[in-house]
């Protein structure tokens, strides 16, 4: 899967910030979420993509944010490591 390959690849990427962010972006990082209207936008694409519905214009679109996704989720959770570290 194409996320999975782009967030083992984006935390090799962030590992030599060493737990770097800010206690201010890493709680910024850690409570990110899309806005609801690109979420339902992003469901409704998956949705298609699943039937096999996508136009070539909708599928180059939903894999950018499907990658977009993968790095995000790849920093939320680098944010989440270091708060976990942090209070312990």
């Amino acid at each position: 899967m194409i996320a999975t390959r782009t967030i083992q690849s984006f935390h090799r990427l962030l590992a030599p910030l060493g737990g770097r962010f800010s206690p201010e972006l890493a709680h910024a990082l850690a409570n990110l979420q899309a806005e609801e209207s690109l979420q339902h936008h992003m469901d409704e694409l998956a949705d298609k993509n699943t039937a096999g519905t996508l136009t070539a214009d909708e599928l180059e679109e939903y894999d950018s944010l499907v990658t977009a996704s993968a790095m995000v989720s790849a920093l939320k959770a680098e944010a989440h490591r270091q708060l976990k570290g942090k209070s312990s």
